[in-house]
């Protein structure tokens, strides 16, 4: 059986990683034409209820991150290992979090 990895080298890994996917949101971002349909919906809804739920794809998450950058954000997260990952993200783009998912936290968050 393999010993895990040393915590320099996770602590490495999550660190590499973060920096990494930040750099392609934000190349990513700034190099994509954007078409917005019905943008003025999400403006409204917010001035009238004060916020919104916005539920997407796991395979959209990255690109959300770049297109809701000017909002104020609470994003639900999971709490396993490879949320980290995905928390440091989110913080490196100024959004706040919620830890939690269906088996670890879920009903505190």
């Amino acid at each position: 059986m393999k010993a895990s990895a040393p915590l320099w080298k996770k602590k490495f890994q999550r660190w590499f990683i973060t920096n990494i996917l930040t750099v392609l949101i934000r190349i990513t971002g700034y190099t994509v034409r954007v078409r917005h349909i019905n943008k003025g919906v999400l403006k409204d809804t917010i001035k009238e209820y004060g916020s919104v739920i916005v539920a997407t794809w796991h395979k959209n998450i990255f690109f959300s991150i770049w297109l809701l950058r000017n909002h104020d954000l609470t994003a639900l997260i999971s709490s396993s290992e490879d949320g980290e990952a995905i928390y440091d993200v989110f913080a490196k783009f100024g959004y706040k979090a919620v830890r939690g998912s269906t088996t670890r936290g879920g009903i505190p968050a």
